[in-house]
């Protein structure tokens, strides 16, 4: 829902689409796990860890951006988003990068959390406890 009431308006608005995507992203993630799993450490942790992964992924991708140097015209449907009227020009190489970072959010939630319950299972065994008593899974 963010995306179509927020993303897509600051696209034909003329806003910054790196800043819009990392909002997104951001107002998802957080949204998201509190909803699932409640306003708990494990939630926070998990919130602190998906955005630092955005953060990292959105430097990779910039690095990447410069080094491949990337157009965002894929075919003629891009093509006409250019054509659009919109105050500023759509820049179509961070419409790449915003679908790249909004799409890759879902898999970082699920690995932050996934993260965030293994450390509090280990933690609920007892930090006192020997690495031989925690349970093996061959």
């Amino acid at each position: 829902m963010a995306i179509f009431r927020v993303f897509v308006p600051a696209i034909l608005f003329g806003r910054n689409i790196y800043l819009a995507a990392a909002i997104i992203c951001v107002f998802s993630i957080a949204t998201t796990l509190l909803i699932v799993v409640g306003p708990n450490k494990k939630a926070i942790a998990a919130i602190f860890g998906c955005i630092g992964g955005v953060l990292f992924v959105g430097m990779l991708m910039l690095f990447m951006d410069s080094a491949l140097n990337l157009t965002g015209l894929l075919d003629q449907e891009t093509g006409s988003l250019l054509n659009l009227p919109t105050p500023r020009p759509i820049n179509l190489r961070a419409i790449v990068f915003a679908g790249v970072i909004i799409g890759l959010a879902g898999a970082i939630m699920d690995v932050a959390m996934s993260i965030s319950s293994s450390l509090w299972e280990v933690k609920q065994v007892g930090a006192a406890s020997d690495f031989r008593r925690l349970p093996n899974k061959q």
